[in-house]
């Protein structure tokens, strides 16, 4: 809701910013509003404020989604919705990390979703070090590929203390409660449990967690931070499973120097090292002032209870990992081609060899370095976008830098004569001067 102030009586007038007529509750007088423009949302279904219900959500302008609705949530009356994408598709990293941000009216509370990342656990250390946050170019299943970031894993109490930490922003968070898995909970890791194991895992060891932290902010208002998730630790020893393979295969040779010799190898590998994959299977975040904690917790619970992903997910999430696929077979193909035609011209002289493996290690170079400058291109965007939706700003093309302000304008314009000048406006309703140039929207290009 939009409140204005009635030119008239001086009265506050609420508008929900797409009717047409509004009207002062205290002296009456009608007003003729022009309702903001919210382009595909409504035709769309998706509504950019919650009215208490669930509400089903997607991501405009992605052309892999393609506005099609895969995720839902309850939205309390009122509450602005904002969606995006997390950490973006990169052609090897986690394909699809959805999230949406709920913001309350009085602008003080918010709630941030985020959807399931993978990672492969590395060693903390000083030969690792380097690999924290590089990304993992294999996959372990052909039908079902993987796709992990390489990262030291965290439990569910260290991976709360960091969200709550990052996303509230708020200096010297104390803890003032703590949830552990109820029965509901435990019921759900079983099947998990179950269904890991399925896949080939040996150990599967889930942990659900929620804490709240209490912080305050630099004007003193003491602030509640509520932050849950549920990490899912799996492992399996594929070396002892070679080694068992190597035990099986010594049974029938008749025993002697050889079978002790493997039965000793088979036992070195099966005692190796793990190899551990860890899952955030979601991450949920509320930041509200003490004063509301408790009526904003159940909006929480509400919004917790109810978000989840429709059928639509798992095609989407398919056909990424199918294009993924594509493309590297693609670049495969490219360098098989090349390679067959310098074989089969292996009877030209050795300049004009040269002359073709450098031609196409540079075609290959050129199109690998292609692919990393549009998903690079890609991850900032993403993480622009991603900072004005929790810093609750929009960002504009200015005469000389990039102009910042509240998303509670609608047009922000730059002074000719002065470009440190500038105004901005909620509405339609008011044009400044001539002298005034309208701003436009970056949408995360800068």
């Amino acid at each position: 809701m939009d409140q204005i102030i009635c030119p008239r009586c001086g009265a506050s007038v609420h508008w929900d910013g797409y009717s047409k007529i509004v009207k002062c509750e205290f002296c009456e007088t009608e007003y003729a509003m022009h309702p903001r423009d919210t382009g595909n949302r409504m035709r769309q279904g998706m509504p950019e404020y919650g009215d208490g219900t669930v509400v089903p959500m997607t991501i405009y302008g992605d052309p892999m989604i393609r506005d099609r609705m895969f995720m839902k949530a309850y939205v309390p009356s009122g509450w602005r919705i904002t969606t995006g994408t997390i950490e973006r598709f990169d052609m090897m990293g986690t394909p699809l990390v959805p999230g949406f941000r709920l913001d309350a009216p009085d602008k003080k509370t918010f709630i941030l979703f985020r959807g399931e990342a993978k990672y492969k656990h590395i060693e903390p250390g000083m030969m690792t070090q380097h690999l924290q946050d590089k990304l993992d170019f294999g996959t372990h299943n052909p039908v079902s590929p993987s796709f992990y970031r390489l990262k030291t894993y965290m439990n569910a109490q260290e991976y709360c203390d960091k969200m709550a930490a990052e996303d509230s922003g708020l200096p010297g968070l104390t803890l003032s409660d703590e949830k552990r898995a109820d029965s509901a909970e435990l019921d759900r890791q079983q099947k998990i449990i179950a269904n890991n194991r399925q896949a080939g895992f040996a150990t599967v060891m889930p942990e659900w967690m929620r804490r709240t932290y209490t912080g305050r902010t630099v004007s003193g208002e003491e602030m509640k931070v509520v932050a849950e998730t549920r990490i899912v630790l799996n492992s399996r020893n594929q070396l002892g499973q070679m080694g068992e393979s190597l035990k099986e295969r010594s049974t029938g040779s008749g025993g002697g120097f050889l079978s002790g010799l493997v039965n000793r190898v088979a036992g070195a590998v099966a005692n190796s090292m793990d190899f551990r994959i860890w899952e955030v299977q979601y991450e949920l975040v509320m930041v509200t002032p003490a004063s509301c904690y408790e009526a904003m917790l159940k909006e929480f619970e509400q919004v917790d209870e109810t978000t989840d992903y429709l059928p639509a997910v798992q095609q989407i999430i398919a056909e990424m990992n199918a294009f993924v696929e594509s493309e590297k077979m693609r670049v495969a193909g490219i360098v098989n081609n090349a390679q067959m035609q310098m074989a089969a011209e292996r009877a030209a002289s050795w300049d004009r060899r040269s002359a073709i493996i450098q031609n196409t290690n540079n075609y290959t170079y050129n199109i690998m370095h292609q692919m990393i400058n549009d998903n690079a291109a890609s991850h900032n965007r993403v993480a622009n976008l991603n900072s004005e939706m929790i810093r609750g700003v929009n960002t504009y093309y200015g005469s000389d830098r990039i102009v910042e302000a509240s998303t509670m304008y609608d047009h922000v314009y730059q002074y000719g004569q002065d470009p440190n000048v500038f105004a901005a406006q909620r509405g339609d309703y008011f044009t400044p001067g001539v002298d005034f140039t309208e701003l436009n929207r970056t949408n995360g290009d800068y």
